[in-house]
C-alpha cells in the first residue's frame, strides 16, 4: 500500500493538519494501530483509547488534543469513509466472460464488463461498461445494468428492470419478483393479479443480502438515487423510495408505501400499505406504522406515535404498581371514613 502524506489526506477530505506532516501507510483502529498508521477519534468517548494508542497520527473531531499529528474535521465518520476510499479504492476486474455463462445473442454486453461463472443473461438485456457479475447472477429479458454496478453471487434481476450506475448488490438479492397481489371472490378463492410493472433503481444504490424488491403491479416499483438498504428487507410492489432513504435490516414495506427523501427506518419496522413516510422522518426500531408519518418527525412503538409520547407512556406503565398501591390506600381511607359516618348516624 502506498504511503500518504497527512497534508495530502487533509487536502482531500477538507481537514486541518496540526503537527508534523508525516507519511502513513494504512488506517487502523486505535487499539491495533502502529506508528505508521493513521487512526481515528470519532468523538470524546475515544479520548482514553487515543491516549494509549500507538498510532502515528489521528483523524479526529475538532478540539481533540494530542502530542501527535492530527487532522481535525467537522465530521470524523464521514472523513474516515473518504480516507478509507483513498487507501482502499474500488478495483474493477479486467473485462472477461466466463465460458460457463449463458448469454443470449440479442443481449448487449459491453466489452468492458466482467461476466463471471454460471451467469445467465436473457434476450435484450443490457450490460454496460465496468459492470461486474461476480458469479451465478440471473439477468432477465430486457433488463439493464448500469455502468460500474457490481452484483455478487445468487442475485436474480428479473425481466424489464433497470439498475442504475455504481450500485452494489449483495449476495442473494431478488429484484423484480412478482408482487403479492390477489383478488378474492365470494367463496374465498384467491385469484392472482398479474404483476406487469417492473423495478427501477437509481444510481449509487446499495442493497444488502437477501433483500427482496417486488415488481410493480402496473407501474414500476421505484428506488431512487443513493438509497441504502440493509440485509433482509422486504419492499412490496409499487413502493417508492426517494433519494437517500435508509432502510435498516428486516424492515418490511407493504404495497405502495411512499418513503420520502432522507427518511430513516430502523431495524424491524413494518409499514401497512399505501402510507407516506415524510421527508427526513425517523422511525425507530420495531415500530409498526398504521398511518402517515409527517416530515421531520420521529416516531416509535406499535402503533407508532411521537417518540416523546411513547416514552411518557412507558414511564406511566413502570409506575403502575406504585399507583395501584396508592389507589388501594385511598380506597381503604374512604371505606374507613364511610364506616365512621355510619357509626355517628347510628
Amino acid at each position: 500500500m502506498d504511503n500518504k502524506l497527512l497534508s495530502e489526506l487533509a487536502k482531500e477530505i477538507g481537514g486541518v493538519l496540526s503537527g508534523d506532516d508525516i507519511a502513513v501507510n494504512d488506517v487502523k483502529p486505535l487499539v491495533v494501530a502502529s506508528g505508521n498508521d493513521l487512526s481515528f477519534v470519532i468523538d470524546k468517548t475515544n479520548n482514553e483509547s487515543a491516549r494509549s494508542s500507538k498510532a502515528g497520527a489521528f483523524l479526529c473531531y475538532k478540539g481533540f488534543k494530542s502530542d501527535k499529528p492530527t487532522i481535525e474535521v467537522d465530521s470524523p465518520k464521514l472523513a474516515l469513509a473518504r480516507v478509507l476510499n483513498i487507501f482502499y479504492p474500488k478495483i474493477h476486474r479486467e473485462p472477461y466472460i466466463h465460458k460457463s455463462s449463458v448469454i443470449s445473442n440479442s443481449a448487449n454486453i459491453s466489452d468492458k464488463s466482467y461476466i463471471g461463472p454460471y451467469c445467465v443473461i436473457e434476450d435484450g438485456a443490457i450490460i454496460e461498461d465496468d459492470v461486474e457479475l461476480v458469479a451465478f447472477v440471473y439477468v432477465g429479458e430486457g433488463t439493464s445494468i448500469g455502468k460500474g454496478t457490481k452484483i455478487f453471487p445468487f442475485v436474480s434481476v428479473r425481466e424489464r428492470c433497470r439498475i442504475g450506475e455504481n450500485c452494489l448488490i449483495q449476495a442473494g438479492v431478488t429484484i423484480g419478483n412478482d408482487g403479492f397481489g390477489y383478488a378474492t371472490d365470494a367463496y374465498g378463492h384467491h385469484t392472482w393479479i398479474p404483476q406487469i410493472g417492473g423495478v427501477s433503481i437509481g444510481d449509487e444504490v446499495d442493497i444488502g443480502s437477501n433483500t427482496a424488491i417486488d415488481r410493480g403491479a402496473f407501474s414500476n416499483s421505484v428506488i431512487k438515487d443513493n438509497v441504502k438498504i440493509d440485509n433482509l428487507v422486504q419492499i412490496a410492489h409499487n413502493c417508492i423510495l426517494e433519494k437517500s432513504v435508509i432502510l435498516v435490516s428486516m424492515v418490511g414495506l407493504s404495497g405502495s408505501v411512499h418513503v420520502k427523501e432522507n427518511a430513516v427506518l430502523a431495524g424491524q419496522v413494518g409499514a401497512k400499505d399505501h402510507l407516506t413516510i415524510g421527508k427526513g422522518a425517523t422511525v425507530l426500531a420495531k415500530s409498526g406504522l398504521m398511518k402517515d408519518v409527517p416530515d421531520g418527525s420521529t416516531v416509535m412503538g406499535y402503533p407508532a406515535r411521537p417518540y416523546i409520547d411513547f416514552f411518557k407512556e412507558r414511564i406511566l406503565i413502570e409506575r403502575l404498581p406504585e399507583i395501584e398501591k396508592r389507589i388501594k390506600k385511598l380506597e381503604e381511607q374512604i371505606e374507613s371514613l364511610s364506616d365512621q359516618n355510619n357509626c355517628e348516624e347510628f
